[in-house]
């Protein structure tokens, strides 16, 4: 948090205003080429977070494409291409630096604590025809709206009460927000530079509902990862410096035409809620 990550070095603006001198920070070195011997007997070649991880996993550097990873969280993140930066309030996230001090940057949207949103109701039980069939517009997000809004006023909220409709109703609401909230981010991202694809991935991902629903509202062709533990098959590609082949396995998800009231229903919630980011923070 103290980085200034164009620069690759501790920020002095950042260090001054926590009061932290940048002697007794550490070296900031590459995300590769560490060599570093470990008391156990192995050596670490690379570090990467979990989320840079699961990008290089799935994606690589593609810059025309995105990942979607529905977990504990959300974010949707794209490789940017040299020389661009992050837009509208999104998060420029530096994935990793070789050995050859070549870095690669990412544009990146967050999602708050969808799990926790998600867990008291049966959504596993939810379908697609369980979308759009009221009126009522929501957030899913407890700990308040991730990037690019960062508006922590507010969390789980409905335009009107939903103390008439059943637990699969109102778990049906909240697929339906987080498939909004995902497709705006890659709409915005589509607009910025033009998506030829979208990956889904994580353990939300293999609802059905999510994956039709975000299908039908993208602005591209959307496909599954089949593959698991992305974080540590990214790290293990990033270690070896991309000399090991790693085979993408993805299924692409059929839009179901026949049915577009989720499309309809997403126009109205982008209206409902530019109106509700409107409002001061409370």
């Amino acid at each position: 948090l103290l980085m200034d990550i164009h620069q690759q070095q501790w920020s002095d603006t950042l260090c001054h205003l926590f009061d932290i001198p940048r002697s007794i920070l550490p070296h900031i070195k590459p995300s590769t080429g560490l060599n570093l011997s470990l008391d156990i007997g192995l050596t670490l070649q690379a570090s990467v977070g979990d989320q840079s991880a699961a990008l290089i996993a799935s994606l690589t550097d593609r810059s025309s494409e995105a990942l979607v990873n529905l977990g504990t969280g959300g974010f949707v993140i794209r490789s940017l291409a040299a020389e661009t930066s992050a837009f509208g309030g999104y998060l420029h996230t530096l994935v990793y630096q070789n050995n050859q001090q070549e870095t690669q940057f990412a544009v990146e949207g967050t999602l708050n604590s969808i799990a926790a949103a998600l867990a008291p109701y049966p959504v596993k039980d939810c379908n697609i025809e369980d979308l759009a069939q009221s009126d009522i517009f929501c957030l899913a997000e407890p700990s308040g709206l991730g990037a690019p809004y960062f508006r922590n006023d507010w969390g789980i909220h409905f335009s009107r009460s939903v103390s008439g409709l059943t637990t699969r109703q109102i778990g049906a609401l909240l697929l339906e927000t987080i498939i909004f909230r995902v497709s705006r981010i890659l709409e915005d991202f589509h607009r910025h530079s033009p998506l030829t694809r979208v990956y889904l991935s994580g353990g939300l991902s293999e609802l059905p509902c999510l994956q039709h629903g975000i299908a039908q509202c993208a602005p591209c062709p959307v496909s599954h990862l089949q593959q698991k533990e992305a974080s540590l098959l990214g790290a293990a590609l990033l270690a070896s410096e991309h000399k090991i082949k790693c085979h993408r396995h993805a299924e692409d998800i059929t839009v179901l035409n026949d049915n577009n009231a989720s499309v309809k229903k997403y126009r109205r919630w982008k209206i409902w809620f530019d109106a509700l980011l409107e409002t001061p923070n409370h």
